[in-house]
Protein backbone atom coordinates (compact mmCIF):
# COMPACT_ATOMS: atom_id res chain seq x y z
CA UNK A 1 0.00 0.00 0.00
CA UNK A 2 3.30 2.54 0.03
CA UNK A 3 2.88 2.93 -3.86
CA UNK A 4 -0.32 4.57 -3.16
CA UNK A 5 1.41 6.99 -0.84
CA UNK A 6 4.29 8.16 -2.53
CA UNK A 7 4.48 11.11 -5.01
CA UNK A 8 4.35 10.33 -8.67
CA UNK A 9 7.66 11.49 -10.08
CA UNK A 10 9.43 8.68 -10.44
CA UNK A 11 13.06 7.98 -9.49
CA UNK A 12 16.10 8.41 -12.03
CA UNK A 13 17.17 5.56 -13.19
CA UNK A 14 20.61 4.08 -12.14
CA UNK A 15 23.01 4.92 -13.84
CA UNK A 16 24.63 1.66 -15.75
CA UNK A 17 26.82 0.43 -18.12
CA UNK A 18 30.81 1.72 -18.39
CA UNK A 19 30.43 4.76 -15.31
CA UNK A 20 28.58 2.70 -12.98
CA UNK A 21 29.46 1.85 -9.34
CA UNK A 22 30.22 -1.28 -9.23
CA UNK A 23 27.82 -2.86 -6.94
CA UNK A 24 30.09 -4.57 -4.49
CA UNK A 25 31.78 -1.68 -3.87
CA UNK A 26 31.83 0.63 -0.71
CA UNK A 27 33.75 3.17 1.21
CA UNK A 28 35.04 2.28 3.98
CA UNK A 29 35.76 5.94 6.14
CA UNK A 30 37.85 4.90 9.38
CA UNK A 31 37.41 7.74 12.39
CA UNK A 32 39.94 8.12 14.74
CA UNK A 33 37.93 10.27 17.19
CA UNK A 34 40.67 12.35 19.93
CA UNK A 35 40.37 12.43 22.99
CA UNK A 36 40.57 16.40 24.07
CA UNK A 37 43.13 17.50 26.47
CA UNK A 38 40.65 19.01 29.26
CA UNK A 39 43.19 19.59 32.10
CA UNK A 40 41.79 16.82 34.17
CA UNK A 41 38.06 18.26 33.39
CA UNK A 42 35.25 15.32 31.91
CA UNK A 43 34.93 16.48 27.93
CA UNK A 44 31.24 15.47 26.46
CA UNK A 45 31.50 13.60 23.31
CA UNK A 46 31.13 15.32 19.93
CA UNK A 47 28.48 15.82 17.52
CA UNK A 48 29.92 14.66 14.50
CA UNK A 49 28.37 14.56 10.70
CA UNK A 50 29.88 12.62 7.97
CA UNK A 51 28.93 13.20 4.45
CA UNK A 52 29.87 13.03 0.46
CA UNK A 53 29.80 15.40 -1.95
CA UNK A 54 30.46 14.84 -5.29
CA UNK A 55 32.99 16.71 -7.86
CA UNK A 56 30.33 19.48 -8.36
CA UNK A 57 29.92 20.14 -4.41
CA UNK A 58 26.85 19.03 -3.94
CA UNK A 59 26.20 17.33 -0.91
CA UNK A 60 24.68 13.31 -2.68
CA UNK A 61 24.63 11.95 0.66
CA UNK A 62 25.00 11.94 4.62
CA UNK A 63 26.68 9.33 5.64
CA UNK A 64 26.36 9.83 9.24
CA UNK A 65 25.02 12.11 11.99
CA UNK A 66 26.64 11.33 16.05
CA UNK A 67 23.91 13.39 18.08
CA UNK A 68 20.41 13.18 19.02
CA UNK A 69 19.78 16.23 20.68
CA UNK A 70 18.19 18.71 17.58
CA UNK A 71 19.20 21.77 19.41
CA UNK A 72 22.61 21.06 19.38
CA UNK A 73 22.68 19.75 15.75
CA UNK A 74 22.72 23.98 14.87
CA UNK A 75 26.14 23.66 16.24
CA UNK A 76 27.21 21.24 13.06
CA UNK A 77 27.15 24.44 11.00
CA UNK A 78 27.88 23.05 7.52
CA UNK A 79 26.21 19.76 7.49
CA UNK A 80 22.74 21.88 9.33
CA UNK A 81 23.23 24.59 6.64
CA UNK A 82 22.26 21.83 3.73
CA UNK A 83 20.08 19.63 6.50
CA UNK A 84 17.60 22.50 7.29
CA UNK A 85 15.76 22.35 4.52
CA UNK A 86 14.96 18.82 6.20
CA UNK A 87 14.71 18.85 9.00
CA UNK A 88 12.44 15.11 9.50
CA UNK A 89 14.98 13.89 7.04
CA UNK A 90 17.70 15.07 9.21
CA UNK A 91 16.60 13.90 12.61
CA UNK A 92 16.09 10.19 10.21
CA UNK A 93 19.84 9.81 10.10
CA UNK A 94 20.87 10.79 13.68
CA UNK A 95 22.25 8.22 16.31
CA UNK A 96 24.03 8.29 19.43
CA UNK A 97 27.57 10.29 20.06
CA UNK A 98 30.87 8.37 20.50
CA UNK A 99 33.54 7.92 23.11
CA UNK A 100 36.79 9.05 21.87
CA UNK A 101 38.71 5.58 19.74
CA UNK A 102 38.24 4.15 16.56
CA UNK A 103 34.91 4.12 14.12
CA UNK A 104 34.93 2.18 10.78
CA UNK A 105 31.67 3.54 8.90
CA UNK A 106 30.74 2.43 5.30
CA UNK A 107 29.35 4.65 2.25
CA UNK A 108 27.72 2.33 0.03
CA UNK A 109 28.01 4.51 -3.41
CA UNK A 110 24.10 5.61 -3.05
CA UNK A 111 22.62 9.08 -2.58
CA UNK A 112 20.51 10.27 0.12
CA UNK A 113 17.83 8.56 -1.87
CA UNK A 114 19.24 5.30 -2.12
CA UNK A 115 19.88 5.69 -5.54
CA UNK A 116 23.38 4.40 -7.02
CA UNK A 117 25.90 6.90 -8.34
CA UNK A 118 28.19 7.20 -10.31
CA UNK A 119 31.64 6.43 -10.61
CA UNK A 120 33.79 9.27 -9.84
CA UNK A 121 35.61 11.36 -7.48
CA UNK A 122 33.92 12.39 -3.83
CA UNK A 123 34.98 14.57 -1.13
CA UNK A 124 34.13 13.05 2.38
CA UNK A 125 33.52 15.76 5.04
CA UNK A 126 34.26 15.11 8.76
CA UNK A 127 32.61 17.57 11.17
CA UNK A 128 32.37 18.15 14.64
CA UNK A 129 31.09 20.50 17.11
CA UNK A 130 31.73 19.72 21.51
CA UNK A 131 29.75 21.37 24.07
CA UNK A 132 31.65 24.46 25.37
CA UNK A 133 34.75 23.21 23.22
CA UNK A 134 36.30 22.83 20.16
CA UNK A 135 34.51 22.75 16.40
CA UNK A 136 36.72 21.29 13.64
CA UNK A 137 35.90 20.28 9.81
CA UNK A 138 38.25 18.49 7.58
CA UNK A 139 37.83 17.17 4.27
CA UNK A 140 39.46 14.33 2.10
CA UNK A 141 38.87 13.42 -1.63
CA UNK A 142 38.81 9.07 -3.04
CA UNK A 143 38.23 8.46 -6.34
CA UNK A 144 35.81 5.86 -7.06
CA UNK A 145 36.34 4.17 -10.17
CA UNK A 146 36.76 0.41 -11.40
CA UNK A 147 40.07 -0.42 -9.71
CA UNK A 148 40.40 -0.27 -5.34
CA UNK A 149 41.54 3.13 -4.15
CA UNK A 150 42.23 4.75 -0.88
CA UNK A 151 42.29 8.57 0.51
CA UNK A 152 42.73 10.51 3.85
CA UNK A 153 41.67 13.18 5.73
CA UNK A 154 44.31 15.00 7.64
CA UNK A 155 44.53 15.19 10.78
CA UNK A 156 42.73 18.11 13.03
CA UNK A 157 41.74 19.23 16.76
CA UNK A 158 38.79 16.58 16.82
CA UNK A 159 40.21 13.51 14.58
CA UNK A 160 43.08 11.85 13.97
CA UNK A 161 44.17 10.73 10.27
CA UNK A 162 40.84 9.27 8.82
CA UNK A 163 41.56 6.61 6.19
CA UNK A 164 39.14 6.45 2.84
CA UNK A 165 39.90 3.07 1.71
CA UNK A 166 37.47 2.16 -1.89
CA UNK A 167 36.99 -1.48 -2.75
CA UNK A 168 34.57 -4.74 -2.81
CA UNK A 169 32.66 -5.00 0.71
CA UNK A 170 34.31 -7.39 3.39
CA UNK A 171 32.27 -10.39 3.74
Amino acid sequence: GFAALESGSSPSPAPSGPNAWPGDFQVAIAIDLIKPDTGGRKAKRPFVAVWVEDSTGKRVRTVTVWGRERKYLRDLRAWWKLAQTQPEWAATVTRATRNAGQHRIEWDGKDDQGQPLPMGTYTVTLEAAREHGTYAIQRGQIVCGKAAAKGTIPAGTEFGETQLTYGPAAQ
